[in-house]
């Protein structure tokens, strides 16, 4: 493989492989398909001689590696992996050369690719892996997921019954989608962003699995705050129509009695967390209280360009809950919100990020109070959100330095520490618009 050179770029949600090998030149093209759960791959070769594609598949199905089957379907040509509702079927249009299934744990398959032949193992349980190779030298291969057994020979069928024409229909469709960004990094941005919006309205901080490998998890959760900044540039780029679904669940599953827990699994239920429940007290709590700010403030965001008055009478006693928490949730000395972990989940304390959202926060609920005619409690969340920002002008900010602090510590109306690192977070005031950089009351003592 010493001649093996490969070029891999990303258009959209389309990712293109080039490569060059003793003469051969082959291509590989995936495109997300829009309407079902299936990724089309059309594979290229120019040259002279015989080749043969490997595919590895290497799913744990549920988050773990036990009860897993995979097995080759005589019926279909194809190779299947089931547990329970979560089934992915792995087919193509040209017939498999050779396929072979094994366990995982003793690397059964990946010893099996290795000279080219696969055993044509047809079936194994518990912790499984398995391969597929083809040799032809241009053809469709598809990786489908569904709830069944018949979801995905049903999508299977479809697809392959006229594959040139499903990959060139999904093709068009994302570059019709991001077509009004000139620029292409922008153009893929989009198209990632919107390829993570679920079905359900859920959309995951990310897909990958890299820290599988030392914290055995992964960022397949929905974290609030990083789900409503993506929602939110998705409404910046007209978008309103996918986000819906995501504020729907954000407010109608996720909040419970005014505030966000740290994060959630895709189907609304809690995620795994690191924050401790010992710092419970009257001083502190274990959330992010800038999850609960930041999605009212986005919610806010998509209102005004959407006008969704239908989801807003829905879910409008949710927004007044969470107003109210902000509210409450604060120091009688200082003003200030009590203490709660940071928007990089590591420092317990009173974070200038997290005040500013939630001054952003309680700005837009008494915006939506406005609107909808609450008068008593647009008062009290816009003269609360104007003591916020005093407060956070006298104990949050460096006069000597002309910054911000990260964060503080406050016991009993005290500030017991002072954390002066100068980082991004403290963008927040700007990103949140609770202060004006240009104002020139910034400079008097």
């Amino acid at each position: 493989m010493e001649n093996l050179k490969v070029d891999v770029k990303m258009r959209n949600l389309i990712v293109d492989a080039k490569s060059t090998w003793d003469g051969i030149e082959f291509s590989m093209s995936d495109v997300a398909v829009f309407s079902q759960l299936a990724i089309v791959r059309k594979v290229e070769t120019k040259g002279e001689g015989l080749v043969r594609f490997i595919f590895y598949n290497d799913f744990k199905l549920n988050g773990n590696e036990i009860g897993d089957t995979a097995f080759y379907d005589p019926g279909l040509d194809a190779v299947i992996h089931y547990k329970g509702k979560t089934w992915f079927l792995m087919g193509s249009t040209a017939p498999l050369y050779e396929y072979t299934m094994g366990r995982r744990d003793k690397e059964e398959v990946l010893k099996d690719c290795e000279d080219g032949t696969l055993s044509k193992n047809s079936i194994a349980q518990g912790s499984v892996a398995s391969a597929v190779s083809i040799a032809s030298p241009s053809f469709y291969y598809f990786i489908i997921a569904g709830e069944s057994y018949d979801e995905v020979t049903r999508t299977f069928k479809e697809l392959k019954e006229n594959a040139q024409f499903n990959y060139e229909k999904n093709d068009r469709y994302w570059k019709s989608i991001t077509s009004p960004l000139e620029d292409e990094l922008a153009r893929t941005s989009l198209a990632i962003s919107l390829g993570h919006v679920g079905d359900k309205g859920e959309i995951p901080a990310s897909l990958d699995t890299d820290i599988l490998k030392f914290n055995l998890d992964t960022y397949a959760y929905i974290w609030p705050r990083d789900a409503s900044l993506t929602a939110n540039v998705l409404d910046m780029a007209g978008f309103t129509s996918f986000t819906r679904k995501f504020y729907d669940l954000l407010f109608t599953k996720l909040f419970e009695k005014g505030y966000l827990f740290q994060k959630y699994n895709p189907d609304g239920t809690w995620g795994s967390t690191w924050h401790p429940w010992t710092v419970r007290s009257k001083n502190s709590f274990n959330i992010q209280e800038d999850e609960t700010g930041t999605s009212i403030w986005a919610f806010w965001n998509y209102f005004e360009r959407s006008r969704d008055y239908d989801l807003l009478k829905k879910v409008y006693h949710v927004v007044r809950d969470a107003a109210n928490f902000m509210v409450n949730f604060r120091d009688e000395k200082t003003g200030l919100p009590l203490e709660t972990f940071d928007l990089w989940e590591e420092k317990l304390g009173v974070h200038t990020y997290t005040v500013a959202s939630v001054v952003a926060g309680l700005t837009s609920a008494s915006k939506f109070a406005e609107v909808v005619g609450d008068w008593e409690n647009m008062d009290k969340w816009k003269e609360t959100a104007n003591q916020l920002k005093e407060a956070m002008r006298r104990f949050l900010y460096d006069q000597e330095r002309g910054v911000f602090f990260k964060y503080v510590n406050v016991d009993d109306g005290k500030i017991t520490n002072v954390d002066k690192t100068v980082e991004s977070s403290v963008l927040g005031v700007v990103t949140f618009g609770v202060f004006d950089v240009n104002d020139p009351s910034w400079n008097q003592p």
